[in-house]
């Protein structure tokens, strides 16, 4: 027997986690302390907040409408901005003042009679990931979709396609060297090639790509990747889109770990892809990656969970080898192996470092922390911001 979606029943839609629906203007906001003033600059974050109650069903992380929030910090002050990402579906339900679209589980699309021929029968966009400043361009980032470019006041401009030279868009995490100013990304799709990937010049121009990955045969979802000075890195684990089965009401993502985890090497350059097999884990976030002086072997390090799992957290049972943590996993390029080690087993959660360091060497990196059940993308319980210092020498 199925169970009609209740949202009130939805940890994700209720509680700390609640949407927020008002766009506010805060022009002097309350100071406990004193900022510095050499503090001057915008501090953004984007996240999952349905406009209107969902409908079908709700999948946290992925589902739920963009909303930016900003603060300005300036002279010691500071004041705040929040708006939502207004794409074509959301100014559509806004028209009718209530959501359309279902949620991913639920592939609830509306008719022409609803949205008109040209948005009937389409998926919704969700750029609710992330958000990110290029060659000038503010943009709101959705999983594996064209990202939403932005005015400086968080208006939304529309659909970034960077010339049309990526029309399917890109990925949610891309990684900027700091160094050539370029951005590396990556977009995967549910029909071949199943795994692009590109690079963007600092001027905004797309100098590679979109660029077909060798080698995988069949739709995976990824969610963030690393970069290094010579490659993209990206792990494929096990989690593989069957949107035929969810047509016909089965699931749209099937974790199998049978097939293991793949961690591919793309050459910056377009040189062949370097592929080195392991069993199956899956990772949200990378922490940063490398290539270590002397055997050139790919230092990753990034948190690692047993499983995918999407939704209302849940304990799982897996073996030793795909513990959850932070984790070190060290590639050999021409080998082909791969060796992890658990550098911590706290459960933590979206880390960063000094974006400065991002493909080199990094000494320490930031992370969010809190206790047992917390911190992943599956948790009821929010985090607090913790550090964690490591070395980046040879292990």
């Amino acid at each position: 027997m199925t169970t009609a979606f209740d949202p009130a029943r939805v940890p994700h839609l209720n509680g700390p986690f609640a949407p927020v629906t008002a766009e506010v203007d805060v022009a002097d906001l309350e100071v406990v302390g004193e900022l510095p003033e050499a503090l001057d600059g915008l501090y953004l974050r984007n996240g999952p907040n349905p406009r209107f109650t969902p409908v079908g069903s709700y999948l946290y992380p992925l589902d739920g409408d963009g909303m930016v929030h900003g603060v300005w910090l300036s002279g010691g002050r500071a004041r705040y901005r929040n708006r939502f990402v207004r794409t074509e579906a959301m100014r559509a339900e806004e028209r009718a003042g209530r959501a359309l679209w279902g949620g991913l589980e639920s592939l609830i699309l509306p008719d022409a009679a609803q949205v008109g021929e040209e948005l009937a029968g389409t998926f919704k966009p969700l750029p609710d990931i992330n958000v990110v400043r290029h060659a000038g361009r503010l943009l709101a980032l959705a999983e594996s979709d064209c990202p939403y470019r932005l005015t400086p006041g968080l208006g939304t401009l529309g659909r970034e396609t960077f010339g049309d030279r990526l029309p399917a868009g890109i990925t949610a995490h891309p990684k900027t060297d700091p160094v050539t100013g370029e951005l590396a990304a990556f977009c995967y799709a549910l029909e071949p090639p199943y795994l692009t990937w590109s690079l963007i010049g600092p001027d905004g121009a797309v100098r590679r790509g979109p660029t077909p990955v060798e080698g995988v045969d069949a739709p995976r979802m990824i969610h963030d990747m690393a970069l290094t000075e010579r490659y993209l890195v990206l792990v494929l684990a096990p989690a593989f889109f069957t949107l035929d089965e969810a047509l016909h009401g089965g699931s749209f993502l099937h974790w199998r770990p049978e097939r293991g985890t793949r961690l591919a090497l793309i050459p910056r350059d377009g040189g062949p892809v370097r592929w080195a097999e392991d069993e199956a884990f899956w990772l949200w976030h990378t922490v940063n990656a490398y290539e270590r002086p002397g055997d050139g072997h790919v230092v990753l390090d990034y948190v690692q969970w047993p499983e995918l799992s999407l939704g209302a957290a849940r304990e799982r049972h897996a073996a030793p080898g795909a513990a959850h943590g932070l984790t070190r996993a060290v590639i050999d390029p021409v080998a082909g192996t791969v060796r992890r080690t658990r550098l911590d087993d706290a459960r933590v959660e979206l880390p960063r470092i000094d974006d400065r360091a991002l493909a080199r060497p990094h000494d320490r990196l930031a992370v969010a922390a809190g206790g047992r059940g917390t911190c992943c993308p599956g948790s009821t319980t929010p985090c607090a911001s913790t550090s964690w210092a490591a070395r980046s020498g040879p292990r």
